[in-house]
């Protein structure tokens, strides 16, 4: 594009074709993925696991104050890693706040799928400190 006299211009344009559909090119598939979309995907199903755990066992202890605090604190998980699955790019949001610590999402039929995985900081330092917690309602 060229501006001259407060005109825009097209001076070019050039068009890539690709050699499948969208919707194949973005298909969620294993084959061709490097180590990032194994750990990924891992993290993916284990987080969830990790921090349902966690409020069960948050719910089923005795404390004495705050439990609903402690409940929120497990149910998020905190700086969030997006990995597209089918180019493999990624990004980091050191502020961020993820229900369960792990999600997806598609922008529709012929998008990628994103993938976002968030540290459970709340579900481990409760699981380390359960015990102390316990403790605190039993004096």
């Amino acid at each position: 594009m060229r501006r001259s006299n407060d005109a825009l211009t097209v001076f070019g344009i050039h068009v890539a074709p690709h050699k499948q559909s969208l919707e194949t090119e973005n298909a969620f598939s294993f084959t061709g993925k490097g180590w990032l979309h194994y750990v990924v995907i891992c993290l993916a199903i284990i987080i969830p696991v990790l921090v349902v755990y966690a409020i069960v066992m948050c719910a089923r202890t005795r404390i004495a104050k705050r439990k609903w605090l402690w409940l929120l604190f497990v149910a998020v998980g905190v700086f969030q890693l997006q990995l597209n699955w089918t180019t493999g790019a990624w990004s980091i949001q050191p502020l961020y706040f993820l229900l369960l610590g792990a999600g997806f999402s598609k922008g529709g039929p012929a998008a990628p799928l994103i993938l976002a995985v968030a540290f459970p900081l709340g579900a481990v330092l409760f699981l380390l400190k359960r015990q102390s917690l316990r403790q605190v309602d039993s004096a």
